[in-house]
């Protein structure tokens, strides 16, 4: 994926649908949402959270 996103407790990957776009033009929305279209991957919790800051903090360190 070319957009990895978190806060250290949440993961978003950025995604593209045509299907979704055409969804939100029937239903009376513009295609293009305000924020875009995401997939939520997981939420780390206190037992996981310093391991999740650990990836977030490689994939910046080497351009992932």
């Amino acid at each position: 994926p070319s957009d990895i996103r978190s806060n250290g407790q949440h993961w978003w990957l950025k995604v593209h649908s045509e299907q979704a776009k055409d969804i939100r033009e029937k239903l009376g929305f513009v295609r293009e949402p305000y924020n875009p279209f995401h997939l939520t991957l997981g939420f780390a919790n206190e037992k996981n959270e310093q391991h999740s800051k650990y990836i977030l903090e490689q994939i910046m360190k080497f351009d992932l």
